[in-house]
């Protein structure tokens, strides 16, 4: 069954077999008793603070705001953290391996950890996290354990067999642990901190005193924000002294103090889902006009003026430093030039504006349908619609607010769409596709397309144009001193917390 571009724009708005290389973390520290807390580092109290999302809540699994999962990332240790060029580093796990091209996977969990009531982290604990999390509908994890068939432990082991073979699954694995996570309130972690209740319900993060590394830092000051506005103006203000921001811009902040920045990749793409089936433009429904169209796009202008070069040039659907960016190159396609492409549709002739016109003197007129919410995407809009009347073709921009943009957009009133998704950390591209069919291109399939089958229909169609990815940043100031490793999820989790320094307390 046919379907229309319209479903794969709403789908993304609204929602090899080699055996895989072991990810191992080595570690030295001898495993201390559960009984026996250790020491806290023999300096003065420091501290600094950070935000939470006041309305939301603090399980781990549950919360709605990517703020408050951050700061929850230093409680609850995931079983891996994605790092630098999309690769699991492990995290409560000393090593995760695979074997069967992917379908069977093992994670040897860490025997130096200790949750912050003194109980011992053994296999079991990440068992239950994640069958709790793959039979929970609502857990922020459900979608992507929806492939684990079943999950096995020994004392210190975990088999995870999967219904597909995925090497890549290791990526997915950045999901928290905690001891009992059935019971949804005051779970219990194994990170670096745990959460501690003052008055007028006040809370704040204090060092776990079973946690086998230095802390240099022994209590983080929380701020409740209402929104990502609040947190922005908190660090603008000075209130905040670490804040993580997704989708941010050079003035996000006021130069009132001095910060410090460090990027990081993401895997957040802006694309334009192109209306295949347009009758109005039925030059639209040729592949090689929209191969051409996306050769066209200078899409190092889109990075240097409507991103401050604060994102990468999405030179196809897969991250260029991911791991399978090697393993698809991209297939040479013949992209003719897109002038000549049109021509073959009869627009052969230039008036005297410019714009590219048919033997009646009619122009092509392509519909640009985006959301004049986000301001980076605005701008990104304003330099597609100078390019593409530099290729002669007139473009009618219609910028609409929240409501309007997704009304128009599920009447399907557009020829090019501008959005945004948040692809997994294993590039799965099954977001392109609704209910196992590619959208608007009859292509139609009973089993699960891999990431290599799906990325070729892709390419070679081009429904959807990569534009860029975007880049995310911690921000900290410069009074509290601290090193970590760039990652993208989990930022939090992978830093070096030993290095940690603070202002002292009074």
């Amino acid at each position: 069954m046919r379907k229309t571009a319209l479903m794969l724009a709403l789908c993304l708005l609204l929602g090899g077999c080699a055996t895989s290389p072991a990810t191992t973390l080595p570690h030295t520290v001898e495993n201390p008793p559960a009984s026996e807390p250790l020491t806290a580092p023999s300096t003065k109290e420091r501290s600094f603070t950070m935000a939470y999302m006041a309305e939301d809540t603090l399980n781990p699994y549950l919360c709605a705001s990517k703020l408050t999962r951050d700061m929850l990332s230093l409680v609850y240790w995931p079983i891996v953290s994605i790092g630098e060029s999309f690769r699991a580093v492990p995290q409560i796990a000393e090593e995760v391996s695979s074997s069967d091209g992917g379908l069977t996977w093992q994670i040897r969990v860490r025997q130096d950890l200790f949750f912050s009531d003194g109980t011992a982290l053994k296999a079991k604990h990440v068992t239950d996290s994640l069958n709790y999390v793959r039979k929970t509908s609502k857990s922020l994890y459900f979608e992507q354990t929806a492939d684990i068939q079943s999950v096995k432990s020994g004392d210190y082991t975990v088999t995870v067999t999967l219904e597909t073979a995925n090497p890549y699954f290791d990526l997915l694995l950045d999901i928290p642990v905690t001891s009992k996570p059935s019971t949804k309130e005051n779970l219990v972690g194994c990170g670096a901190y745990r959460l501690l209740r003052g008055e007028e319900d006040s809370i704040s993060l204090q060092a776990n005193p079973y946690f086998p590394e230095t802390i240099g830092v022994t209590e983080i000051l929380l701020a409740a924000v209402s929104d990502g506005d609040g947190a922005v103006l908190s660090f603008s203000n000075g209130v905040l002294d670490l804040y993580y921001a997704e989708d941010y811009h050079g003035e996000l902040f006021s130069h009132k103090h001095d910060y410090e920045i460090r990027e990081f990749d993401t895997s957040r793409l802006t694309f334009l889902s192109v209306q295949t089936l347009s009758k109005k433009n039925p030059c639209l429904q040729d592949e090689k006009v929209r191969r051409a169209l996306s050769a066209f796009i200078d899409r190092s202008e889109l990075v240097r003026k409507a991103c401050s070069s604060l994102a990468v040039e999405a030179q196809g659907l897969i991250h260029s430093n991911h791991p399978l960016a090697s393993l698809l190159s991209e297939t040479e396609q013949a992209a003719d030039l897109l002038e000549n492409c049109l021509a073959e549709y009869g627009y052969t002739k230039r008036d005297e504006e410019g714009y590219l016109v048919n033997r009646k003197g009619a122009r092509i007129t392509l519909v640009l349908l985006t959301n004049r919410e986000n301001d980076r995407r605005r701008a990104i809009g304003q330099q597609l619609v100078e390019r593409l009347e530099q290729a002669g073709i007139q473009v009618q921009w219609n910028e609409y607010g929240w409501h309007r943009f997704s009304s128009e957009l599920k009447e399907g009133n557009y020829d090019l769409v501008l959005l945004e998704t948040k692809l997994r950390a294993d590039m799965d591209l099954t977001a392109f596709f609704a209910g196992g069919s590619l959208c608007a291109y009859g292509y139609e399939t009973e089993a699960p397309l891999s990431v290599a089958e799906a990325w070729g229909i892709l390419n070679t169609q081009m429904p959807v144009i990569p534009l860029v990815y975007g880049r995310a940043a911690v921000f900290n100031t410069r009074k509290l001193h601290l090193a970590m490793s760039s990652f993208y999820e989990h930022p939090y989790a992978r830093f070096h917390l030993n290095t940690w320094r603070g202002e002292d307390n009074a």
